[in-house]
């Protein structure tokens, strides 16, 4: 109670339901599952609104911002994080522009980014998924991180843009 109740102000967000599953399961993947409406995030201007779907988990800077790196990027372990959402729209708004989808993927697969926004109706379903295949990245391979972690950031900075009926 006390995490949902921290998270819901920490993002000024209106939590109805909460939900988790695989908390006693060691070796599984914790999964948060919320209800929640958000006035925040939006810009307005006229009849158009604008908002980015990726609510939390979102790459905002390349964290390798050096045009040269003299040591291994270690990241400690491989990860993933995905986010995936499901957005009600308001009824008297229609979508005017989704993010395109997108894969990016490093050779050997050793990062990869995949992320879409699709819409049924007055719902959109976005899902972003970052994996980091593996723990170190050499100095030669560092070029190739960073350059992939501008692209995440670009990419989930797209915003959809909605036109008033």
């Amino acid at each position: 109670e006390g995490y949902v109740k921290d998270l819901a102000s920490s993002y000024a967000w209106n939590i109805s339901s909460s939900e988790f599953e695989n908390m006693d399961k060691l070796g599984e993947t914790v999964k948060e599952i919320h209800q929640l409406q958000i006035n925040d995030n939006i810009q307005a201007n006229g009849d158009h609104m604008y908002f980015n779907p990726i609510m939390v988990m979102r790459v905002d800077e390349n964290p390798f911002q050096l045009e040269k790196r003299e040591y291994p990027v270690d990241f400690g372990s491989p990860e993933e994080k995905i986010f995936v959402a499901r957005i009600t729209l308001p009824k008297d708004w229609t979508v005017e522009e989704l993010p395109k989808p997108k894969a990016l993927v490093l050779p050997g697969s050793v990062a990869k980014c995949l992320y879409t926004v699709t819409q049924n109706g007055n719902v959109l379903s976005v899902t972003s998924q970052l994996v980091i295949n593996k723990a170190l990245f050499t100095q030669d391979e560092y070029p190739g991180l960073r350059d992939f972690y501008g692209q995440v950031v670009a990419k989930q900075a797209e915003l959809v843009v909605l036109k008033k009926n």
